[in-house]
């Protein structure tokens, strides 16, 4: 159903596409340069140039990018070029440019690697008056400055993280005098101890034999399941039976605090374990725990840090697939220092760990917001009468 005043329309009808003049490619492209040259992702780039830009824009004057094979979709508020299959598309002048942005940004789902442009070519939108598409984008772009914002703050607190993290782990709270160690120089009342000393580093699955898959069962987590934010997508692992769980069960417990560690494929990149045990662990990583909740506590952020990073560099196998032994992993050197120091670092990790776990959930509910918004305006289920009438909704 159409709205009243609105109109079903083609592409033809919203924009036009720009043709390029040079096509560039990753021989073509510097390190440095005056000209960004975008690649199909949704915001990266393979590098610059300094000849004249392809396509001129600015914060005035956007400009919108459609990736073929990617379908990722861009508004460009600097001047760019472009590689092979990222195509310009610009407004026509009863269209607001950002009202176009929202309109083809999920507009097309990507269906492999391949061309998705007659896809593009053959939909149909909605088009309001334009006084109402400018409407429509300010409210939308309200909600992506917040989510610009809250990721930001996200951003900069797992950057104090990692300073604090090199601080406090060579240095300590306080001291004044230091040794050298195998580790480099840390406080003279601080130990060198190995992860094997003070967790149990455990292989879940011994016999390395991955279960078969069911079509009802219990989620089998291996490194793929980890998202970059440290968090375990269940839904996405692979299912297997009960059996597999139960089986570990008898095994090995695993405590409060406890967390992951990639072995094979992805070595590292730490994911805490959620307390409630409803999932099977794979043959891909090895499980770090600890009954003390304090020295599990200490021992991720350990985990995550350039310290370990540069033993798993010397130890790893990189021969075919990247892979790193459990004994290895229970050998790393690590810093320890007195349980009442142990307790503060951990305590300023716990306080930027809420902080970020926080902010993550504000940031997942502007974008469902955000989401929900686009579904209703983009359609004309909610009308926009007046800009401050559509804000109280969000």
């Amino acid at each position: 159903m159409v709205p009243e005043g609105w109109s079903r329309v083609g592409i033809e009808a919203l924009f036009k596409r720009l043709r390029v003049t040079q096509v560039y490619d990753k021989k073509m492209a510097s390190d440095t340069g005056s000209v960004r040259i975008l690649d199909q992702s949704a915001n990266g780039h393979i590098g610059y140039h300094n000849n004249d830009p392809d396509f001129r824009a600015d914060i005035d004057h956007p400009l919108v990018t459609f990736a073929n094979h990617t379908c990722a979709v861009r508004l460009m508020k600097v001047s760019f070029s472009v590689i092979q299959n990222v195509f310009t598309l610009e407004a026509n002048p009863d269209v607001d440019r950002w009202f176009l942005f929202y309109t083809l940004d999920g507009a097309v789902q990507q269906q492999g690697y391949r061309g998705h442009w007659p896809e593009v070519k053959r939909l149909q939108f909605l088009k309001p008056p334009l006084p109402e598409q400018k409407k429509i984008a300010t409210i939308l772009g309200s909600v992506d400055k917040a989510i610009q914002a809250t990721q930001a703050v996200i951003d900069q607190t797992r950057k104090v993280k990692q300073g604090l993290l090199q601080q406090l782990l060579t240095r300590g709270i306080g001291h004044t005098r230091f040794k050298q160690t195998e580790i480099g120089e840390i406080p003279e009342e601080w130990e060198v101890v190995q992860v094997g000393d003070i967790a149990d580093v455990i292989d879940p699955q011994p016999d390395h034999r991955t279960p078969p898959q069911v079509e009802i069962g219990i989620p089998y987590v291996g490194m793929g399941d980890i998202k970059k934010d440290g968090s375990i997508d269940f839904c996405k692992a692979r299912v297997v039976s009960p059996a597999v769980l139960e089986k570990q069960i008898k095994s090995f417990a695993i405590h409060q605090g406890a967390f992951v560690f990639g072995k094979i494929g992805t070595i590292g990149n730490p994911a805490i374990l959620p307390e409630s045990r409803h999932f099977a662990l794979s043959a891909n990583v090895v499980l770090i725990t600890s009954d003390n909740l304090s020295i599990a506590e200490f021992l991720l952020p350990i985990m995550q840090s350039p310290l370990i990073d540069s033993q798993v560099h010397q130890q790893i196998n990189t021969t075919s697939q990247p892979a790193l032994g459990i004994k290895k992993v229970r050998k790393f050197y690590i810093p320890m220092p007195s349980t009442q120091e142990l307790q503060m670092i951990t305590r300023f990790f716990c306080l930027l760990d809420d902080s970020i776990a926080e902010q993550s959930k504000n940031l997942d509910h502007l974008i469902s917001c955000k989401s929900g918004l686009m579904q209703d305006l983009l359609t004309g289920r909610v009308r926009v009468g007046t800009l401050n009438t559509a804000q109280k909704a969000i």
